[in-house]
């Protein structure tokens, strides 16, 4: 009898509830991460300083071509073979050594630009779980890799929100 009215009781208070659990919309939030890099203070500064460390790299590259096309010029004008061949191998040792400094650079630039990124992706991963706190959300998404959400799900673009707060931050 006891359990009869325990089963019971459940089972109204499960007709009760189900109906206001079924009318609660789940609220995705979703977060355009190129967005997000690309016009934060936090990005913009990020690519500004990959910027300036690229022109001053492209200094040293340009230089080295400039003394490459001068021996080139210089080696068109010379009637003695033995100079011109002279000539040619300074080109080519030139141009190895020029072929390596773009190659190391590149590396360099490459590695900047992977720690920048990675530092803004950590600084963007810390907040995340603060915005779906406040903005009242039960997962988030990053916004091109949600397919599907069925319409009983609400979609919340945080990018925003995660661009002010990284703008703060930036202050």
């Amino acid at each position: 009898m006891f359990r009869l009215r325990a089963l019971a009781a459940l089972a109204l208070a499960l007709a009760l509830v189900t109906p206001v659990l079924a009318s609660a919309k789940v609220r995705l939030g979703t977060l355009d991460m190129k967005k997000a890099f690309t016009t934060s203070r936090a990005g913009q500064g990020a690519r500004d300083r990959l910027k300036k460390e690229f022109e001053a790299k492209q200094k040293k590259l340009d230089a080295a071509q400039e003394e490459i096309k001068k021996l080139l010029a210089q080696g068109q004008n010379e009637t003695n073979a033995e100079k011109r061949d002279a000539l040619g191998k300074q080109i080519e040792a030139k141009t190895r050594t020029l072929q390596e400094l773009y190659k190391k650079l590149q590396r360099e630039l490459d590695e900047a630009e992977k720690g920048a990124t990675l530092k803004l992706v950590n600084q963007i991963k810390a907040m995340i779980p603060s915005v779906a706190q406040s903005m009242k959300l039960a997962a988030i998404a990053e916004g091109e890799g949600l397919y599907f959400a069925d319409a009983e799900v609400e979609k919340v673009d945080i990018t925003a929100e995660v661009i002010k707060r990284l703008d703060a931050k930036a202050k």
